[in-house]
């Protein structure tokens, strides 16, 4: 999609969005039923992969509603400011996990290794683990963090989309505990056996309880939305699908893996695979 007709369908959108502050403003499902309409054939074709990342941001700013839940929260233009500034220089358990993760936060791209790009990633997850201190600062966030990074220019948008992927779009939430990711395990394990009878058989057939099973292979499917489990270019589209649909998407996502595992082994003859990511990514 060239950049006109990318801006003929999201501008009016972002002008909808930046309405919504008043206190008639559509319900979060109203509207993402309205940007289901607008953008919908686009997210669900490869159009996306044909435009820019902060592009995309825009339309993941969209889904997120990232205006309207910073003034829910009575957040002013400079609260993330003012969180960066009182939280980088504070000695915390939390930002001592944070500079353990930063170096193993996508390596690869520069935009994340360079300085500026450790910096920013820094303050995005130290001002969270401040906004908050229940939560704090935990596994995966770090991904997550970065994805947006890649896509999103703005600090302070990039840290309220993170805030509405950890409270709404990440099944059961985040959590130190994992409490949110133990029983998204157990609803999969659910859905596989209603959904995917012979698949569910070829996991029974390891002799290892199959919510076992499934807690070993798909942590990152459902703690960092399927980063490091999926090539990043097929993890941007997944993530398009699941700022549309919601967390609801991410059960139908890995529902369509652990499908092509099964068609892959009906196939092969193989011995059901470890689901490494890099067979996941073949697969998938």
């Amino acid at each position: 999609m060239h950049k006109q007709g990318f801006d003929i369908i999201v501008q009016p959108l972002e002008e909808k969005a930046a309405e919504q502050k008043k206190e008639e403003a559509l319900t979060n499902i109203a509207w993402l039923q309205l940007v289901r309409n607008e953008l919908g054939p686009a997210l669900r074709s490869t159009t996306l992969s044909r435009v820019s990342r902060d592009r995309r941001g825009r339309v993941w700013k969209l889904c997120a509603r990232v205006q309207r839940v910073a003034d829910i929260q009575n957040a002013s233009t400079c609260y993330f400011q003012q969180l960066v500034a009182n939280s980088v220089a504070q000695k915390s358990e939390a930002n001592d996990d944070i500079s353990r993760d930063l170096g193993r936060s996508m390596p690869e791209i520069a935009e994340i290794a360079s300085l500026e790009g450790q910096y920013r990633l820094r303050r995005c997850l130290s001002a969270y683990a401040l906004h908050n201190p229940e939560l704090g600062y935990c596994q995966g966030m770090n991904f997550i963090a970065a994805v947006l990074q890649l896509h999103v220019p703005s600090e302070a948008d990039a840290f309220w989309c993170l805030d509405v992927i950890v409270h709404a779009l990440i099944p059961g939430g985040l959590s130190r505990a994992l409490t949110g990711f133990k029983v998204s395990v157990l609803v999969l394990c659910d859905l596989a056996k209603t959904l995917l009878p012979d698949c569910y058989l070829d996991l029974e057939g390891l002799g290892i309880p199959v919510e076992d099973v499934l807690g070993m292979i798909c942590p990152q499917w459902f703690i960092s939305l399927f980063v490091n489990a999926l090539p990043l270019e097929l993890v941007f589209k997944f993530w398009d699908v699941i700022f549309l649909e919601g967390s609801v998407a991410v059960f139908q996502l890995s529902l369509a893996i652990l499908e092509s595992f099964a068609q892959h082994l009906e196939a092969s003859g193989e011995p059901f695979p470890s689901m490494a990511p890099d067979y996941v990514a073949q697969v998938a």
